[in-house]
């Protein structure tokens, strides 16, 4: 594959997460509100009845952990077989994950949290989790 193809879902993620981390503490707010009334919706048809409310936090934070899974496999592909490629990975994930916290300092009605750095840093672990049984799975296949 070449080298611009596989950056191109690390290069799509970084702009997404920047975009999120751009908007407005009230427009983010809303925007996992009405993500959480889908959930209940959904939910509903199955006979559980959720207040939207009541599960906004975690699916706020499970969206962090999924964003930075997404980001890290993307730097992992991107990185391509360069020695050491799942290290860099996540170090440059982690350093991603700071750099947007400090971001939201700067966007009227957000705030840059360590426990969403931690956080992100549990989502960029599942990452590397889902890297390590890809590879495994692939050799397997291969062999």
């Amino acid at each position: 594959m070449k080298p611009l193809l596989r950056t191109l879902p690390l290069i799509i993620m970084m702009f997404i997460i920047f975009g999120f981390s751009a908007g407005e503490g009230a427009e983010s707010g809303s925007l996992s509100y009405m993500v959480c009334e889908w959930i209940c919706a959904f939910l509903d048809i199955f006979g559980l009845e959720l207040e939207p409310a009541s599960i906004q936090f975690p699916v706020r934070k499970l969206a962090h952990m999924t964003e930075y899974a997404l980001l890290y496999m993307s730097a992992v592909l991107a990185l391509g077989k360069i020695n050491k490629a799942r290290i860099i990975a996540f170090a440059f994930c982690v350093i991603f994950a700071i750099s947007d916290e400090i971001h939201q300092l700067y966007v009227p009605g957000r705030v840059g949290c360590v426990t969403d750095v931690l956080i992100d840093t549990v989502g960029i672990c599942f990452g590397l989790i889902a890297c390590i049984i890809i590879g495994k799975l692939r050799k397997r296949k291969a062999q």
